[in-house]
Order: C-alpha cells, then sequence, then structure tokens
C-alpha cells in the first residue's frame, strides 16, 4: 500500500495497545512500515511534548470502553458515544485540528485530503471539536459508505442516566 500526500511532518498515531505482545508488535511492524510510529495512549502526553515536527493521528471512529467518560453526540442519525482524546489535546496544547480522509485511487493506493477542521481549539465550547470530526467523517461515510468498516458494533453502549449533553 502506497499512500502519497501532503504530510512533511514525522506522523505518530496513538493507538490502545494489545495485551498479547506478539500481535502488539505486528501491528506496530505493520503499521511502521511507511513510516508511522504508533504511540500507545498511556504514554500519549509524550508524544505532545516531543520536539521534532510532527503530526498525531486520533481515530475518531472508535468506540470508547467506557461509556460513562465521554462526549455523547449524534452520529449516522444515532446516539453516540464519541472518544474525547483529540478534544482534550487539542485543548490543553491549543493544537490547531485537521480532519484527514484517506481516498482510494486504485487497488493498494491512497491520497490523504486534510480539512482544517478548528483553528483556535482554545476558543471553542466543549464538545465542539468532537462533534465537528465527526461531523465531518459522518459526510465522507455517506459519500462513500463502502470504505467505512461496517462490521464494528458501534452503538453497543447506552447514554448514561447522568450524561445530558447532546
Amino acid at each position: 500500500m502506497a499512500i502519497d500526500g501532503p504530510v512533511k511532518h514525522k506522523v505518530l498515531a496513538l493507538y490502545k495497545a494489545f495485551k498479547n505482545q506478539w500481535l502488539d508488535g505486528k501491528m506496530k511492524s505493520s503499521r511502521g512500515k511507511y513510516g508511522l510510529e504508533m504511540i500507545s495512549t498511556k504514554i500519549a502526553k509524550s508524544a505532545f511534548q516531543r520536539e521534532d515536527l510532527h503530526a498525531i493521528i486520533f481515530g475518531v471512529d472508535q468506540s470508547p470502553s467506557k461509556s460513562n467518560n465521554c462526549y455523547w453526540g449524534t452520529f449516522l442519525n444515532q446516539d453516540t458515544p464519541m472518544i474525547f482524546g483529540a478534544e482534550k489535546y487539542a485543548k490543553e496544547y491549543n493544537y490547531p485540528v485537521l480532519y484527514g480522509c484517506i481516498n482510494k485511487i486504485k487497488r493498494g493506493h491512497y491520497s490523504w485530503e486534510f480539512t482544517e477542521a478548528i483553528e483556535e481549539p482554545i476558543k471553542t465550547g466543549y464538545g465542539e471539536i468532537t462533534q465537528r470530526i465527526h461531523s465531518l467523517l459522518e459526510q465522507d461515510i455517506i459519500a462513500k459508505p463502502e470504505f467505512w468498516l461496517w462490521s464494528h458494533k458501534r452503538w453497543k453502549h447506552k447514554r448514561p442516566a447522568e450524561s445530558t449533553q447532546q
């Protein structure tokens, strides 16, 4: 697989490490073939404190493991728990948030397209960044549903009674 695109930075991706060390190493190796550096969420803060010029990727289409520790919004017309990490770090470091869309050119060849989602995170309200990037993802899914992995059970959580934000 070749990925051509405008990323001039060292690209880091945050991920939740597998308990199986062999499987974890295999996944990091396969994703690192083209220069992607995988950073465990357990040491995520260190990625933001690095001195080198870098871009950090968050997987926003993931289902949170704990539905009471996330942002709740609407995604594909469903009440949906959303991982809050990108917003948390964007606000803490006031880093602009870009949304990246991967486009299939032909089998095994892809390109990146970036949209500036939020320029100044520090000026946003609670959940605004999370809802914005999920809205962009939703637009991509509606435009090209065949490229979204539909096998995940995304709506397995119900909104806790104490969570009322939308």
